[in-house]
């Protein structure tokens, strides 16, 4: 069973992905790891919350940040489990509980 949060498609290729998760008071931020140049979170004291395991990171927004791992983007919530599933060739950051996702590359699970 698919349990991916629902999709709508809008122009062609970029699909609209939602939740509904708040964030709470305590902010993560993306922070690079040298030597091995991955991404993990660090949190507003700047202790590391999420280990660097990520090419690319957004910062938190609405409880989730988007990660890329493989060359594809998805989203991970506050624990670092994945929740929207790592598969979209771009992603952005949520705004009132709405991202946009781009489809343009099919890929099968």
């Amino acid at each position: 069973m698919d349990e991916s949060p629902p999709l709508r498609p809008i122009r062609g290729r970029f699909r609209v992905a939602r939740h509904g998760v708040r964030s709470p008071d305590v902010w993560y931020e993306p922070a690079l790891s040298a030597p091995q140049g991955n991404t993990g979170f660090i949190d507003n004291r700047g202790k590391a919350v999420i280990a660097p395991r990520f090419e690319a990171a957004l910062p938190y927004s609405e409880g989730l940040a988007a990660v890329k791992r493989e060359g594809r983007w998805g989203y991970i919530d506050r624990n670092g489990l994945e929740v929207i599933p790592i598969r979209y060739r771009t992603v952005q950051s949520f705004r009132n509980g709405v991202a946009i996702v781009d489809t343009v590359y099919p890929i099968s699970l």
